[in-house]
């Protein structure tokens, strides 16, 4: 399996993966940064970082049925850690996943602590029936 930066031309197949495993969030846009997950000639994963005002936001963290619980999704977060740099971000992950996340150090925050274009997606979410939660990762400076 190849884990490779996405290029503005794999954006439709991208978009066709995520319809595929059901996704329904925000379509892919020209600035997100994509993580693919290659089985072969097979996109396998997909997950995005997505610049909002001031910070990232990881999105749409999917894998194929038949790759899943193999270690896949960690590699592909291992891998974002690079992307993400020292800017802060932000996600709304099922709360089952939170360990998931916790791999990188994203952890459990309060609604008021997110930044407030995100309020109404969680609170969305949450009066929609989802079980999500949110998380951050601030890096830390220094020891």
């Amino acid at each position: 399996m190849v884990i490779t930066l996405g290029k503005p031309n794999e954006l439709d197949a991208v978009q066709s993966f995520y319809n595929f495993c059901g996704y329904g969030g925000k379509p892919v846009a020209s600035e997100d940064l994509v993580l693919l997950a290659w089985n072969h000639d097979k996109i396998a994963g997909v997950v995005r970082l997505c610049p909002e005002e001031g910070f990232l936001c990881l999105r749409g963290m999917q894998v194929h049925p038949d790759h899943r619980r193999a270690g896949l999704g960690t590699r592909m977060l291992e891998k974002l850690t690079t992307l993400m740099g020292t800017q802060p971000c932000f996600c709304l992950p099922y709360e089952h996943l939170e360990s998931f996340y916790g791999q990188i150090e994203f952890r459990r925050i309060e609604q008021g602590q997110l930044p407030p274009v995100l309020n109404p997606r969680l609170s969305s979410y949450l009066s929609g029936g989802l079980r999500v939660i949110a998380m951050s990762r601030i890096p830390r400076y220094g020891n």
